[in-house]
Parts: C-alpha cells; sequence; structure tokens
C-alpha cells in the first residue's frame, strides 16, 4: 500500500487507500486501530492522499494485538509477539 502511495505522490497523482488495523471496539474508544492520529474504525477505513501524508505510522509501523507498534519488517517477518 505505501509503494503504491509512494509512486503516486511521485507523479503527483491523488489516491485513496483502504487500510486495515485490528479493532478490538469498532468505535474508537480503545485506540487500538490508530494510525498517526487517525482511527481507522472512525475516519477510515479508506483515506486520501492528504490523510495519508499525515500519518506518520502509514507503511512503516503495525500495531499487534496487544496494541505494541512494531516496525513493518519485524510484522511480516512473523516475529509477532502479543
Amino acid at each position: 500500500m505505501r509503494a503504491i502511495f509512494d509512486l503516486c505522490e511521485r507523479y503527483k497523482v491523488e489516491c485513496q487507500a483502504a487500510l486495515e488495523r485490528y479493532m478490538k471496539c469498532g468505535f474508537g474508544v480503545c485506540g487500538q486501530c490508530a494510525c498517526g492520529e487517525m482511527l481507522v474504525c472512525q475516519d477510515g477505513p479508506v483515506f486520501n492522499s492528504d490523510a495519508l501524508r499525515r500519518m506518520e505510522e502509514f507503511g512503516r509501523e503495525a500495531r499487534l494485538k496487544s496494541g505494541r507498534r512494531v516496525s513493518i519488517q519485524e510484522y511480516a517477518d512473523g516475529k509477532k509477539p502479543c
């Protein structure tokens, strides 16, 4: 998702991305689905280019079921301790 967004940015094409995050409550109370200051369950799941630019975590960090932030690499490697 991040690679497509970066490509769109490079060629100045606006885009939208549907993000996935683990959600515990589904209505913004737990904060589990936070991506930067945005909540995927309340503010999304589809975000436009402007919102994606403001999300520091987008494409860089994931959240485990416990809510702990990990790098995308660590998450992708399957080292997902709760």
